[in-house]
């Protein structure tokens, strides 16, 4: 998942685009590339390919002497291939210094006007890069709990019209806030030890459980947060309470206190909360977009970040 596009000359930011957060601290990053293009030029590491790996992310970064001393860096998760990455920053790179060459830059700054321009000139090979590695949700749960309907709220913006057993594996390739994401409904398979239930939720990004709030289904659904937290670790995770409008229904803090772990209350079949749903998938790959508000409350529990 791409977070970052940053282009610096010296401490001029031609280029910047965020995408999701890399660091908790926003002040690291811009920080860190800072230091990474001082080290990179002290050496003359110039016209090279280079993948530096720190916690959780990798980012990509190629130094160019001439026409102008410009460092570019893209900023993923750690799970991304640089292999497929640098061709595609090569590309932006060409498009970015024959943007410049047509300015007649006098110093090192560029006018606000001419930074949109840029962006404009780079928005299809920033494109590309966006849909490279898109992050992938996972959404689980036992059969009836609402996970196709939540699924079709994330994807669609819409509510299903009639129910729709999950049977098999469905795959959507969707946006979130302008985000390309790959979005998993997993079904039941019965034996969720099972190697195949495994292998589909491997490589989630992020992971939704969905709960029917019944006190069987809770119980049963503990193994799926053990078995995620085992099979991928650093995945985020948010438990949906669904079906809050039901005679069976736990309230919110019983069912947090069966599984020692927060939940989001929520009814799939209630329009006005389509958009609450879509705010909180965006929280767990913490996307930067407007309208999401990291200093309100969410439900997202952080696994092992």
């Amino acid at each position: 998942m791409l977070k970052d596009i940053t282009v610096l000359r010296g401490n001029e930011v031609y280029l910047h685009k965020e995408f999701a957060i890399s660091f908790k601290n926003s002040e690291v990053l811009p920080q860190l590339l800072k230091y990474f293009d001082e080290e990179v030029t002290s050496r003359g590491f110039y016209d090279e390919d280079l993948v530096i790996d720190i916690i959780t992310l990798k980012i990509i970064c190629f130094k160019i002497k001439t026409p102008l001393p410009l460092f570019f860096s893209l900023t993923y998760d750690d799970s991304s291939l640089p292999e497929q990455i640098t061709p595609k920053l090569h590309k932006l790179i060409k498009v970015i210094t024959k943007f410049l060459a047509k300015c007649n830059i006098p110093d090192k700054t560029l006018s606000e006007k001419q930074k949109e321009d840029l962006g404009a000139a780079c928005s299809s090979n920033i494109s590309d890069l966006l849909k490279l590695r898109p992050a992938k949700i996972s959404v689980i749960g036992y059969d009836f709990t609402g996970k196709s309907s939540i699924c079709e709220m994330l994807q669609s913006g819409n509510i299903p019209r009639k129910y729709k057993e999950t049977t098999h594996l469905k795959k959507y390739n969707t946006e979130l806030f302008g985000m390309p994401i790959l979005l998993w409904d997993i079904p039941d398979q019965g034996d969720i030890s099972d190697h195949v239930w495994r292998s589909f939720i491997l490589g989630s990004d992020a992971v939704i459980l969905v709960l029917d709030s019944t006190r069987e289904n809770i119980l049963e659904s503990k193994m799926m947060v053990e078995l995620t937290d085992e099979i991928i670790p650093h995945a985020e995770l948010l438990i949906i309470a669904n079906k809050q409008d039901s005679e069976e229904a736990l309230e919110p803090k019983e069912i947090e206190k069966i599984l020692q772990s927060k939940v989001f209350p929520f009814i799939a079949n209630d329009p006005e909360n389509i958009n609450l749903i879509q705010k909180q998938a965006a929280k767990l790959l913490e996307i930067k977009a407007e309208g999401i508000d990291y200093s309100k409350e969410d439900y997202v529990i952080q696994r092992n970040d």
